[in-house]
């Protein structure tokens, strides 16, 4: 088994029982919303997707109000960590601007990662590091399997590796949205802002 990745979703991994589950009722959830919009990030954080099995959520938001049947408190997620919840800058980035299209546009964009699986440093799961390009061809696998539910018409890439990924397969028009880690929630939230403006519900 490698040294530099989990999949969380395997049944190796402790916390898979957890993240399967959070991760059929958010697709079930986002199904049912209908949604023709994906936002597609790089890989999931230590923090937050590769503990709570959701691209961009951490567990301390499965515990507070986000969006209505959804995303947040007493809507059946799971949580794997014992005692205090994991909380990510990203996940608390990326919600606010998504409770803010769902007031406008009662729907909301699916979420999903190029590379749906956890990289990380060799033996520290503590730690994130950027996909390789083998990792990247990988995950375009999951992605387009992942489209066969959904009837996606805007696709946003939220940083360089996920948007020219997605611009290397057969999509329309990729957007380019600033990743909100490094110092990026400012433009990250502009390009979001531009994005939403220029998406038709």
């Amino acid at each position: 088994s490698r040294v530099d990745m989990t999949n969380m979703y395997a049944p190796s991994s402790p916390q898979s029982e957890v993240c399967k589950h959070n991760l059929s009722l958010y697709l079930h959830r986002m199904v049912d919303k209908k949604c023709n919009t994906i936002l597609v990030g790089e890989a999931p954080g230590y923090r937050g997707c590769r503990l709570s099995g959701i691209p961009f959520v951490c567990e301390d938001m499965f515990t507070q109000k986000w969006v209505p049947d959804l995303m947040g408190s007493d809507l059946g997620y799971k949580i794997f960590s014992k005692g205090k919840l994991e909380h990510e800058g990203s996940a608390s980035v990326v919600w606010p601007k998504l409770k803010e299209w769902h007031s406008r546009f009662q729907s909301m964009p699916l979420l999903w990662n190029i590379y749906p699986f956890h990289p990380h440093k060799c033996n520290n799961v503590n730690s994130n590091r950027t996909p390789s390009s083998q990792e990247l061809k990988m995950g375009k696998e999951f992605l387009i399997k992942l489209l066969d539910l959904f009837d996606i018409t805007n696709f946003g890439g939220i940083g360089r590796k996920a948007e020219s990924t997605m611009k290397g397969m057969r999509f329309p028009d990729v957007s380019y949205i600033r990743h909100p880690s490094r110092g990026g929630s400012i433009v990250f939230a502009s390009h979001i802002d531009v994005f939403m403006n220029s998406h038709v519900s």
